[in-house]
């Protein structure tokens, strides 16, 4: 089965993330990428995927929901709308790729679906807990699974990487209930938490544990050394704000700034054009340098 690895592009501020993740992925994969881009950022991911450096794949792609949480909502569609026969491994545009990508892909054909523990999270944490919750007032989930989760103190899983056959019976109720929940927050990683329940015990979901291919900045476990990380996942702008994480800001800005320099995906040539808040301050500024 052919091995694939895929982005989801909405919207533009992204698109400065996007080159430096597959930078630092092609030190690690040199098989196929597909970068599927909304119709906003089309044009620009061309660019972007034109450099034999990063040697990917531009896809326009449209989403069937534009509305709140829309990104969220169409990330768990791609797998089985897009691909037929191929293993995938979805990662967003806000990581960092520090390793062999193997397990990953390896877990997903054995099961069907593979996703990180994120760092050394359970879900009986007080805010996973507290936001599986808001899931009880919607009636197409199956709201046993939330008591499952919390109780069994399963690990706590963030879908900004997971890898998956187009064949898995987690996909479509994946998107089914996310769309049912979009109203709130974080829908689709709320419900991929009552889905590890549901299909774990089928050995159909496979979660990698202690969080090596899913690593925040701001919540490294400390018995996991840097040397060790396979994906850094900069999740909330941790990688432009000082506010959440001065380690997360350096270790991604030194990225940044070696592909500026060397005009990775053609970043120089349209970075003015493209504005992210938190980075147009924190490069005016020249915190990150502190």
């Amino acid at each position: 089965m052919e091995r694939r690895v895929f982005y989801l592009i909405t919207y533009p501020p992204h698109l400065m993330n996007l080159v430096c993740s597959i930078y630092t992925l092609r030190k690690h994969w040199d098989g196929p990428v597909d970068v599927l881009a909304w119709p906003e950022s089309y044009e620009l991911a061309k660019t972007i995927c034109s450099d034999p450096v990063l040697n990917a794949n531009a896809i326009e792609w449209k989403p069937n929901y534009r509305g709140k949480n829309d990104t969220f909502v169409d990330k768990t569609r791609l797998v089985q709308d897009h691909y037929d026969d191929q293993t995938v491994l979805f990662l967003d545009a806000d990581t960092t790729i520090h390793g062999d990508l193997e397990v990953l892909f390896w877990n997903a054909e054995q099961c069907g679906y593979a996703i990180p523990q994120f760092c050394d999270w359970l879900s009986s944490r007080r805010n996973i807990a507290g936001r599986l919750r808001s899931l009880e007032e919607f009636p197409e989930i199956d709201k046993s699974l939330i008591d499952i989760v919390i109780d069994q103190k399963l690990p706590s899983i963030n879908n900004g990487v997971f890898a998956a056959r187009p064949d898995s019976p987690v996909l479509p109720l994946w998107h089914k209930w996310t769309y049912a929940a979009r109203t709130t927050f974080i829908p689709d990683e709320k419900v991929i938490h009552l889905l590890m329940a549901k299909f774990l015990p089928l050995h159909k979901f496979s979660v990698l544990l202690h969080g090596a291919c899913n690593c925040s900045p701001i919540y490294q476990p400390k018995e996991l050394p840097d040397e060790k990380v396979i994906v850094r996942h900069f999740h909330g702008d941790s990688n432009y704000r000082i506010d959440k994480s001065q380690k997360g800001v350096s270790l991604w800005m030194s990225v940044y700034h070696e592909c500026m320099r060397n005009n990775v995906g053609q970043i120089a040539s349209w970075r003015k054009e493209v504005h992210n808040k938190y980075l147009d301050t924190l490069e005016k500024e020249k915190a990150w340098q502190l």
